[in-house]
Formats: C-alpha cells, structure tokens, sequence
C-alpha cells in the first residue's frame, strides 16, 4: 500500500447484535516504496572534476538526515566533511576539504540510509565514482626570434621566420602573432595583426613594406582552457624596406681632367652598407 489518506475502521458487535463503529479521526500515510537515489553531481564516470566541487545526492523523498548521512562515505576521505539538507530532506549537500589533483573518489550511500516516513531502508548499496582534475603546470611562451636589439634588422618586402616556445597549460594551443612599429600616439604600442589560429613555431611572415626602427612582435597563446598568455620581443628591432642609394661620388660624376694621382675616389651611400659586399 502507498498512500497518505489512510484510515482504519474498526465494527464492533456484541451478543445481542449490537453494532458500534469508530474510525480514525485523521488520515495516516501507509509507504511501501523504498527511496533510492535519483541523481548524483558528480555524475557517475565525471573527469576533470574541480578540487572544490561539492557533492550532491538527490533521494527520491524524504530522508531520516542522521541515518543517511551515517551511510554516506568518501574513499579516499579528504576530512572536513559537512552536510546540508535541502529541498525537505531530500536532497544532500556534502562539502569536504579541498580535493587532491587527478585522483579517483568512490562515493557510497549505503543500504543503511532510510526515509522518514516508514524507515524504509534502500534496497541496494548506491556507488558512484570520479576523478578530479589533473595538476597543470601554468601556460607559458616566449617569443625567441625576432627579440629585437641594435644588430636585427629585418629586409621588407621579404619572408622571415618568426619562432617561439609554447608550454604548460592544456593543449591544444591556438597562437596569434602581432607587429607594432610603436606607432601609438597614447605612448603604448598599437598591434597589428599578422595571424591567427595558428599552432606550433615557427610561422613564416611575408613581411611588406615597412620602414621602422621601432619594430616589435607579439605571440599570443590560448590553451584549451581558455588561459592566455603573450610574450613580445625585448627590445626593438629594425625593418628596411627603402633601398640604398648613392648619395654622392668624389670626383663626380661627368668630372674631366681628374688629376691621376688624385688618390682616394669617395662613394657616400644613403645608409649604413655591408662593407663587403659594397
């Protein structure tokens, strides 16, 4: 029987035939219906669990709060074990110390745990189990080359290698690069897209035409996770797209009658030459 509008009448007759009746005067409730467990959170096989997850036990009713939670346990127990009712004793909060990284936890309410009504127990033992997040070392990347300083300078309107190192974190990466020629009139450096979307060192640049001494690059590296981290060069480099020219000769150009002992012919260029190959 399950109902909450139970009443009992009870006839009485006596030798003579006689009859008196009574009943209840207020309806009682009959459970025969064992509670059982609707839902856990965590779920039963949840990974990558945060170490200061609560976890919930939804019963199917009402619960005696002192015996079912004598049933609960947590294996490996983490101590600091607390228990909160809600939603009239049905449903169980458990809070615990933090939880340690990357590790399987078995939780297990016992047949011991019984609702208030009846004190029917559970039928069965309910067991459930997950595992925490694994222990991550922190996002890191470094921009290796260009990393800027007196002696880089890059040709324009050429194709140059741009490498980094990228670690820690959760993979996949996704990386961004970026270029500034310090062109902010604010004082901060305006970053102008190279790419996108890309994954591991190095990625080839088509550099255009650029003419700054002011250059720097950026790498941008988001994990998985969604944690991003950027590194840029430490110092500013050069890109020349402008192609030398000669300023000036001595003697001149179109000059007749040049004394032959003259000496020292002078070639003045529009910048600073590679003396060999000049």
């Amino acid at each position: 029987i399950d109902s909450t509008t139970v009443k009992v009448y009870v006839d009485v007759k006596d030798a003579s035939g006689s009859i008196i009746s009574d009943s209840s005067d207020n309806a009682f409730e009959i459970d025969s219906t064992l509670p059982y467990v609707k839902s856990t959170i965590p779920s039963n096989g949840a990974i990558d669990v945060g170490r200061t997850s609560n976890i919930v036990v939804k019963f199917s009713e009402e619960m005696n709060t002192s015996e079912t939670q004598s049933s609960f346990m947590l294996i490996p127990n983490p101590g600091g074990i607390k228990y909160t009712w809600s939603d009239g004793n049905s449903c169980l909060l458990v809070e615990t110390n933090e939880l340690a990284y990357d590790t399987r936890y078995t939780c297990m309410v016992t047949n011991g745990a019984k609702d208030t009504c009846a004190g029917n127990h559970m039928a069965n033992n309910y067991v459930w189990e997950f595992t925490t997040e694994k222990l991550v070392s922190p996002l890191k990347a470094e921009l290796i080359t260009p990393n800027g300083g007196s002696n880089e300078c890059w040709a324009g309107n050429r194709s140059h290698n741009i490498y980094w190192s990228m670690s820690g974190g959760t993979r996949p990466y996704k990386v961004n690069l970026y270029y500034t020629t310090g062109g902010s009139t604010s004082g901060s450096n305006e970053w102008i897209e190279i790419v996108k979307g890309i994954g591991d060192s190095p990625y080839t640049w088509n550099v255009g035409r650029i003419d700054s001494t002011q250059v720097k690059v950026k790498v941008e590296v988001t994990d998985a996770a969604g944690k991003i981290v950027t590194d840029e060069s430490n110092s500013v480099f050069e890109i020349d797209s402008t192609p030398p020219t000669v300023v000036s000769t001595t003697p001149a150009n179109g000059i007749s009658d040049v004394d032959v002992n003259i000496g020292t012919i002078t070639v003045v260029f529009s910048e600073e030459m590679n003396t060999q190959q000049s």
